[in-house]
């Protein structure tokens, strides 16, 4: 036995609002407030149905225990006016004149919406239960769908915490890049793994394969041709995802 209750919701119009942000030193606060206005597209759907196995062989019907035909079964389509302000606030620290971080809180409502729990009637009618055993058998009732459907809508609200952490702000540029390796015209890189303290390059040059371990020397790389068996080919393979081994 199965029921199947799906509500959506869907919002058509404008958002207006202001953004702005203060800086006092190292700190910073961010605030922005918007209003959506428009129309809240409604639907709902709902099926139901049940599968009998017996020794004769399996019979399936419309209909569940609280997805009834005649009652409630079917699609169903409303349109309403429709309110969403949203408002937000972060706090933030400077941490270095390119990156900060911020703390933030956001909130929004919607002055009308439908959910999957307002399309449930618990008032269960047991006369239009598929195969609900009932004696003496009930009179029969119609399947025919009503017309119109009672959406039982309310308002929603979400809340939520947000961490920022935003670099390169107020020059918009990046950090000075340094050369590892640059190879030349008639070598390859193969290969690059990256160890706790290393990284480890698989380079052909000329035809010949060799491995290179470069480590950071301050604001330079340093370069170790690492001793290997002559004429063959090497690769890096780790035995430990957070080590160096």
């Amino acid at each position: 036995m199965v029921d199947r209750f799906r509500a959506e919701n869907h919002f058509y119009g404008v958002n207006l609002g202001l953004a702005g942000e203060l800086r006092r030193g190292w700190w910073f606060v961010q605030g922005r407030a918007a209003v959506g206005l428009g129309s809240i597209y409604q639907s709902a759907q709902i099926d139901g149905s049940q599968t009998i196995v017996t020794t004769t062989g399996v019979q399936s019907a419309q209909g569940g225990l609280l997805a009834l035909p005649g009652a409630n079964i079917g699609s169903y389509n409303q349109t309403k006016f429709g309110v969403i302000p949203e408002v937000g606030l972060t706090l933030g620290l400077y941490l270095t004149p390119n990156l900060r971080f911020g703390v933030g809180y956001n909130f929004m409502y919607v002055n009308s919406v439908i959910r999957p729990s307002g399309l449930i009637d618990p008032g269960l009618d047991v006369r239009r239960i598929p195969n609900f055993p009932m004696s003496p058998t009930p009179p029969a009732i119609s399947s025919v769908r009503p017309s119109s459907f009672p959406f039982h809508t309310n308002d929603f609200f979400v809340q939520g915490v947000s961490f920022s952490l935003n670099a390169f702000l107020e020059t918009g540029r990046l950090p000075q890049v340094t050369v590892m390796y640059a190879p030349g015209a008639r070598a390859a890189i193969e290969s690059v793994s990256i160890g706790r303290d290393a990284v480890y390059v698989g380079i052909f040059d000329n035809v010949i394969g060799s491995m290179h371990r470069f480590r950071r020397d301050g604001a330079a790389w340093t370069d170790t041709a690492l001793a290997l068996p002559p004429g063959g080919a090497a690769d890096i393979a780790s035995v430990n995802d957070y080590g160096s081994e």
